[in-house]
């Protein structure tokens, strides 16, 4: 077996005895500890992420992904994929989550190979977003009750679904600009399977459409598929925007960080942010502050997942629980990125209200 897999294991069998919990050593340390050069060690750690058992932050190191702890002898079980443990909104929620369901005297297990849990102890599974296909929800359901499902962000599921109210978001973006004078909107969304968040956000956003027939949007969707190509594909998802909607006041980008690409895209085109082109993302990551200038967006509610979450979990959840969606509200937080447009309060123009939406992918236009 080559070295680094041997050091894999090695650090696997260090997180099960709990030598090595949460944060682990930077890479410098662990090559003096196993005596073996840098490279080595960063080959062992990719392999540790491909097996999920070790995650990275950008720029905070590398951390052991949750497993089972014990507890009550019962755990809840959560399904997600490895993307998400570098999405600032998850990696949020499952902290909160996790130390909220640790307190309740209740085990935690992570899975991200998809297999199924044993039953005598699954308190309840969690499933984020469409991390299972239709199938396996129904087979998840099938083999620990389907009132111990709970599907997270992922609406129409056919289980209980505790989610963010993203239609609610969409509209409340839309409803700020227009109440702002912003008539000519852009909008720049990530791709929109069915039943996803992003598509009842862009739900929300036609909701507000259809009220206003003075109100015209030009989209772009940007392919979720080609992050390390990210800059380029939101720069051109900006230009589309800006050559189907020239005269364009307002730019609504369905997640702050392609709200951020398209706010230094814009200004190295020489447009100033709010003075000419208003900007408002979602999801109020740590970093949507400290934007110059600080960006308004849309806060998801991550207290009040784990909160709903909680309730079932710690309810008897064999059957006095009806199949239903559990939504809460995200919130508006209002900063320095959108201006106020004066005089455009008249009475609305008759005509079309958004232009053909376009899918923007790496060499695709």
């Amino acid at each position: 077996m080559p070295l680094y897999q041997n050091i894999a294991q090695d650090i696997t069998q260090r997180i099960q005895s709990r030598e090595l919990s949460s944060r682990l050593p930077g890479v410098a340390e662990l090559a003096e500890y196993y005596t073996v050069n840098p490279n080595t060690i960063q080959r062992a750690l990719e392999v540790l992420k491909t097996r999920g058992v070790i995650y990275g932050r950008r720029g905070k190191g590398t951390y052991v992904t949750p497993r089972i702890f014990s507890g009550t002898g019962e755990n809840v079980v959560i399904y997600l994929k490895i993307f998400m443990l570098t999405n600032p909104f998850y990696l949020r929620f499952l902290e909160l989550l996790n130390s909220r369901i640790m307190a309740c005297g209740f085990g935690v297990e992570v899975i991200i190979d998809r297999q199924m849990p044993q039953t005598r102890h699954c308190r309840a599974a969690l499933v984020l977003e469409n991390t299972l296909s239709g199938q396996q929800l129904d087979e998840l359901a099938a083999l620990v009750n389907q009132h111990r499902v709970i599907v997270v962000n992922r609406y129409g599921s056919g289980c209980i679904t505790v989610g963010s109210d993203n239609f609610a978001g969409g509209a409340m973006a839309m409803d700020l600009l227009y109440g702002a004078g912003h008539r000519r909107i852009g909008v720049i969304a990530r791709e929109m399977p069915v039943n996803s968040t992003f598509a009842q956000r862009y739900a929300g956003v036609a909701s507000v459409t259809a009220r206003h027939r003075d109100l015209q949007i030009a989209s772009a969707v940007v392919d979720g598929n080609q992050e390390g190509d990210l800059i380029n594909i939101v720069n051109r998802a900006v230009d589309h925007v800006l050559r189907e909607m020239p005269d364009a006041t307002a730019i609504f980008a369905f997640t702050d960080q392609l709200a951020a690409q398209a706010a230094a895209y814009l200004k190295s085109l020489g447009r100033a942010i709010p003075d000419d082109i208003s900007i408002i993302g979602y999801d109020n990551n740590d970093f949507a502050k400290l934007l110059q200038p600080a960006l308004t967006t849309i806060e998801e509610p991550v207290s009040a997942l784990a909160d709903r979450i909680m309730e079932l979990i710690g309810k008897n959840v064999d059957g006095d629980i009806p199949v239903s969606e559990l939504l809460a509200k995200p919130k508006l937080i209002e900063r320095e990125s959108v201006r106020i447009i004066a005089g455009n309060g008249g009475p609305d123009r008759m005509g079309k209200n958004s232009q053909p939406m376009i899918r923007i992918a790496a060499g695709v236009e």
